[in-house]
């Protein structure tokens, strides 16, 4: 099962709120379903659990138990209300025919709690959410433009930022950071899929951060050895043309050591003279060692 599948029925199996938000959550699972109309309703779903939440909310305000059928054209499930009882509920929510386009009705989503329901229903039927392993994104998308400026303002009014774009002849509102998904989620109340994509998130800055700091190593262990094979070339040649006396007695030693060990780093340099020095001495040494190579 996918993350937006996990989080539709997480969203699906919450318990039934107040009636007002029974009202609002079925009022935007019908809004942006794939058929709602006067005479016919349509709502096609891959989940089991989104099929049984709509007749939970059908049986609560309508007394209706609308059944699931597998769709002929695919394996998906198929609710279909249509005729008086289809009319029924189009003119409960304070739709009719006359209107010229579909916009959210006010009066239905008019407290917070019922904006959150209304988003809740919304998502479980028209919206999606990627993988947090994949990316971080999250939209509800619908044909029909003000119904879409509407959804918008609601989640503004609860402190949400989305986004607006269409896209073959949808139009979506969308988040695109982890942040923004997690609030929607935690909004609609989808608690423990905003909980799994805080998890996975911190668990990607981890792992970047590893990597950050196995190359910043790497680097810095490239760049000492590359430094080492450069300096043991100079005192080679330096030795080859003017002999190993041209450095003083007390340098001779780790000039020595260091034309026959370019790899070797400080530290190691260091721990190999006879009388062992620090990092710091054996740096300190070497830049005077460089000073009679030139």
């Amino acid at each position: 099962m996918s993350f937006s599948s996990e989080t539709k029925t997480e969203l699906s199996e919450l318990p039934l709120g107040e009636t007002c938000c029974i009202t609002a959550e079925c009022y935007g699972m019908l809004l942006f379903c794939r058929e709602f109309g006067e005479r016919r309703i349509r709502i096609v779903t891959e989940s089991e659990a989104v099929a049984r939440r709509f007749r939970e909310l059908c049986k609560a305000l309508f007394s209706l138990s609308p059944k699931a059928a597998q769709s002929i054209s695919s394996e998906k499930l198929e609710i279909i209300i249509s005729g008086d009882d289809a009319e029924r509920i189009f003119s409960f929510f304070g739709h009719d025919e006359t209107q010229v386009s579909t916009r959210v009705n006010s009066d239905i989503v008019f407290s917070q709690c019922c904006r959150k329901s209304f988003l809740r229903g919304a998502y479980i039927t028209g919206g999606s959410v990627t993988d947090p392993n994949s990316g971080y994104h999250l939209e509800i998308s619908t044909p029909l433009f003000n119904l879409s400026n509407d959804a918008a303002d609601i989640m503004t009014s609860l402190g949400l930022s989305p986004k607006r774009i269409k896209r073959g002849g949808k139009n979506i509102v969308y988040f695109k950071s982890s942040e923004e998904i997690e609030d929607f989620l935690n909004n609609t109340g989808a608690v423990s899929s905003a909980f799994r994509l805080m998890e996975v998130k911190v668990m990607k800055d981890v792992r970047n951060r590893i990597n950050r700091l196995n190359n910043c190593d790497s680097f810095n262990i490239s760049r000492s050895i590359n430094a080492g094979v450069e300096q043991s070339e100079i005192i080679r040649r330096t030795l080859e043309t003017k002999g190993k006396s041209h450095f003083p007695q007390e340098l001779r030693e780790l000039a020595l050591l260091r034309a026959e060990n370019p790899e070797v780093s400080l530290r190691e340099l260091g721990e190999m003279l006879e009388k062992p020095l620090s990092k710091s001495g054996v740096s300190h040494k070497m830049r005077r060692i460089m000073e009679y190579t030139e």
